[in-house]
């Protein structure tokens, strides 16, 4: 019998990870070791949750575009 699925710390961290690096919730919810139906569940549910999606997002739209933005300037 599997555990049930808990929203942790850890959990958040990793989902603001997953979402850093552009997985979308389908990815992210197998990376968790969960079904995607679960983490769509506990998203409706769980401000902290969506938070940590949307953190994640945002950083990883930060960290290429900063990226990006070096390489126009070293002139590649």
């Amino acid at each position: 019998m599997s555990k049930a699925f808990q929203v942790t710390d850890d959990v958040l961290k990793e989902v603001e990870e997953c979402g850093a690096l552009g997985m979308n919730m389908e990815q992210t919810s197998w990376s968790l070791g969960v079904n995607p139906s679960t983490l769509y569940k506990y998203k409706s549910q769980m401000g902290a949750l969506n938070d940590a999606i949307s953190r994640g997002r945002a950083r990883g739209i930060r960290n290429m575009t900063g990226c990006l933005k070096d390489q126009a300037e070293s002139g590649n």
